[in-house]
Order: C-alpha cells, then structure tokens, then sequence
C-alpha cells in the first residue's frame, strides 16, 4: 500500500542516460549511496528504457509514472 514503517527501505528509480548494463547502473547507484545508513533499492532506467516500460502495468517505470514522486529533476 506505499505506507511506510520504521523497517522499510528505500524503492528509487534512477532515469538517466547511459550505454552501461542494467547490472552495471545499478551498481553504480549503490556505490554512490553507499554511506547512506538507509536500506534502499535502486532500479536505473535510460530515459528510452523508461518511456517503454511506463506503459507496462507490472513495470517499476509504470509504478513509478502512478504514485512516485519526483526527488531531483536536472534542468
């Protein structure tokens, strides 16, 4: 239901351009927020993988498109 509690973690979806692997995002994502003491998982979405998927019910990106919130958007 999206509410969280003391014992959640984190769900972010990253959008950027990249030429690297899915894997290879994500690990990246990690390291970078590494010393940030909170649980968290990342999915990392190039924007052409993102306006795929957004269409799809069961996607991260459609999830994401309905009841995320935007946390930085570059100009």
């Amino acid at each position: 239901d999206g509410t969280g509690d003391p014992d959640s973690d984190w769900d972010l979806l990253v959008v950027a351009p990249s030429s690297e692997s899915a894997i290879a995002r994500g690990y990246r994502a990690e390291k970078a927020t590494a010393e940030i003491a909170v649980p968290k998982d990342f999915v990392v979405l190039t924007p052409d993988e993102y306006a795929r998927f957004r269409s799809w019910p069961s996607s991260v990106a459609h999830q994401a498109e309905i009841t995320g919130r935007v946390l930085y958007a570059a100009a």
